[in-house]
């Protein structure tokens, strides 16, 4: 905030002591201040930019928003005199309500349409509100508080006839209505509004396929929440498939007496760890810090819990007559690792915690002893526990961290209660959706991907700093760089305007890096999908995460706006044949192989946009530790892994954009990685720069 002070600085507000004493301040040295409630930051050019009011700015659906900004985008329409948007708290919505200028009164389907050109989509405001004059205080100020009041007895705005927009208009609708309701956590009750509006993105939308495919038998196309994303489009799509899709039906429980197959994703990583049996590169790690009042046989509880609940988490794996098959543990009789250190009377209780957390992050699971699952509780004082608990990658990916954080936090709470933590059933096990996809005719995806890969180049020949080792070590580093906010909304409103998925955005700017790092004409790149394609499998811990190798042609004379409808295409034609495993289609190219590396993909695309979880929330807190144990836990516990030569993730969060880059250490340099991500954001500055000439005052719009 920017904090006036000096000689000028006035006394208060007269005859007003709250608000004098909300403003006004004295610092330690005595000068006299007022807290001016705008937002600012010194640039290092010595320039004071402001940034907004601090009382106008709001935190709506996990991003931070100023409410200015959506005012002057709505200013800008030329059927607009004047606006103001309402964050409503208690409904969760942007309101936003307008002088109407002249006799013609836009309608919501426009005015979104236009702000989806200017704005984020999370930015639209729910509704419209048409009233009279916008409310001034004595200070010559909109007065909020009114105008609140006063939109009550507004105009809300509609789209026409209920017919053409709306409420949803027929069953189909209301059945997707419900599904977006759901997703969104709110009510969605008019036919016209975009799932991208709504603030879905690509990894939501497999959630929307899931849930209306379980209820119509029908299932979307991602490319279908693209081309026709709001409630009326979809239903009409669905209503167009009246032959039911059997990818929309239920998982069966298995017969209990069936082979117990592994997943082909369970497979596949079961395969590359035995390559390197005694390596730790597949261990994930929960770290904790709490204090005095954490209850250990309340976690010991909660976990067995979570155990007995989830299959995965009491399941082996081994080699059975050359198929790999898994072995479950006994709900009523398992047990799990459990060691406990005190170290409070130590000589150096930090020194010997940091040597007993690298040695148990630094052990690798026998994966055919069930549970592949262990906790180790070390003390370093009454106030100060360090809690690790570790699991394999074969029995959870990222997706089940969420799950399985939120159902600890939950079961802990009522073990200290001396409750039962009241789950829903599960519908089936991780077992059954192995046995399951067994049974699958994947021929149509076959042909698709092996004509789609046909002649495709084995690697993408990075400009490496060493010689590739014949056998990989699983070496690597990590480095995180943010994306400056100002080209991260630049890339989100061109993705909108270009009609496209940021994960497409994103993998056409890598590829365009890659080519010019390599002059390489034709690139494969991996990009993991969550594989969790049906609504049964969205409450399950395990590991379900499948590999799609996208293919991508591009040349010196490429331009970008055609390239990345290329690879949209092909991203979306890849996700309509997603389910096919990895695995499998290793083997129906039968690629060259070069000793233990993986075949086909070494340089991997991520992106991720998931809602934040706090690890730190679920047990007691702990005191400050100092930053230098801080940092040495850190680089312990999160101990650095390569498993393919570039990883690029591309993580939207709250209030901002990373870019985390994992690479191999025994061929790149940090000094390497460190210049292609700069190349990396130069090249996004450089395509807004270029996308905001097109949509500047004046110009053509798009």
């Amino acid at each position: 905030m920017i904090i006036n002070g000096g000689e000028g600085v006035a006394d208060g507000y007269q005859n007003r002591p709250e608000l004098t004493a909300a403003g006004f301040f004295r610092t330690p040295e005595g000068e006299y201040c007022y807290r001016s409630g705008d937002i600012g930051r010194w640039r290092v050019d010595g320039v004071l930019e402001i940034g907004g009011r601090r009382d106008t700015q709001i935190k709506h659906r996990g991003f931070r928003i100023e409410l200015g900004e959506i005012e002057d985008a709505l200013c800008r329409h030329p059927g607009v005199a004047g606006a103001a948007v309402l964050f409503r708290k208690d409904a969760g919505e942007l309101v936003a309500c307008l002088v109407i200028r002249g006799e013609e009164v836009p309608e919501p389907i426009e005015l979104r349409s236009w702000l989806m050109q200017r704005i984020p989509s999370y930015m639209v405001p729910a509704r419209f509100i048409r009233v009279a004059r916008m409310p001034i205080n004595s200070n010559g100020k909109l007065d909020r508080k009114r105008l609140d009041l006063e939109a009550e007895d507004g105009e809300l705005l509609g789209d026409g006839s209920s017919a053409s927009s709306g409420l949803p208009f027929g069953e189909t609708e209301k059945m997707v209505a419900e599904v977006f309701s759901e997703i969104f956590n709110r009510p969605v009750e008019e036919r016209n509004i975009s799932f991208l509006v709504l603030g879905g993105h690509s990894l939501i939308i497999m959630r929307a396929i899931n849930r209306i495919a379980q209820r119509s038998g029908v299932k979307l196309s991602i490319g279908d929440f693209f081309a026709t994303p709001t409630i009326a489009g979809l239903a009409s799509r669905i209503d167009a498939e009246k032959v039911r899709d059997d990818a929309g039906c239920s998982i069966p429980v298995a017969d209990p007496e069936a082979f117990p197959f592994a997943s082909h994703a369970e497979e596949r990583l079961y395969m590359v760890n035995s390559m390197d049996a005694t390596s730790a590169a597949y261990n994930m790690t929960f770290f904790f810090r709490t204090g005095a009042e954490f209850v250990p046989e309340a976690l010991h509880q909660a976990l067995l819990v979570l155990v007995r609940r989830h299959e995965a988490l009491r399941t082996g794996f081994e080699a059975c007559d050359g198929k790999i098959m898994r072995r479950i543990a006994d709900p009523r009789e398992i047990t799990f690792e459990w060691r406990e250190d005190d170290l409070s009377r130590a000589s150096d209780p930090a020194s010997e915690a940091l040597l007993l957390t690298q040695a148990e992050v630094a052990r690798p699971f026998d994966l055919s002893r069930p549970p592949l699952l262990r906790i180790r509780i070390i003390r370093i004082g009454r106030e100060q526990t360090l809690i690790l608990i570790m699991t394999h990658h074969i029995v959870h990916d990222g997706w089940s961290s969420r799950i399985f954080l939120r159902e600890l936090k939950i079961a802990y709470e009522a073990a200290l209660h001396g409750t039962t933590p009241a789950f829903p059933v599960l519908p089936i096990s991780i077992r059954d959706y192995a046995l399951w996809q067994r049974t699958r005719d994947w021929s149509e995806s076959a042909k698709w991907w092996l004509n789609t890969l046909k002649g495709a180049p084995e690697r993408i020949e990075l400009p490496c700093d060493r010689p590739i080792p014949e056998i990989p070590a699983n070496r690597g580093a990590t480095i995180k760089k943010e994306l400056p906010p100002e080209t991260a909304k630049g890339l989100q409103a061109f993705a909108r305007q270009s009609g496209v998925s940021m994960a497409s955005v994103g993998l056409t700017l890598f590829a365009t890096l890659l080519y010019r790092l390599t002059r390489q004409s034709e690139l494969v790149i991996g990009m993991g999908v969550a594989g969790r394609d049906h609504a049964e499998t969205e409450g399950l811990i395990g590991f379900f995460v499948n590999v799609l190798p996208i293919r991508i042609r591009l040349d010196r004379e490429s331009e970008f706006s055609t390239l990345l409808g290329e690879v949209h295409d092909m991203l979306m034609g890849a996700l309509a044949h997603r389910e096919y495993p990895f695995d499998s289609l290793v083997r129906d190219l039968a690629p060259k192989r070069s000793g233990n590396r993986q075949p086909l993909v070494n340089v991997v695309f991520e992106y991720q946009r998931f809602d934040p979880v706090v690890p730190e929330l679920l047990f007691p807190a702990a005191p400050e530790i100092s930053d230098a144990f801080a940092r040495s836990l850190d680089e312990v516990i999160f101990t650095p892994t390569a498993k393919h030569d570039l990883l690029l993730f591309y993580v939207e969060q709250e209030e901002r954009t990373v870019l985390l880059v994992e690479y191999d250490t025994d061929i790149l340099d940090a000094g390497t990685v460190e210049r292609w991500i700069s190349y990396f954001i130069q090249l996004a500055g450089h395509l807004c720069a270029e996308s905001l000439k097109t949509t500047e005052p004046g110009s053509a719009e798009p």
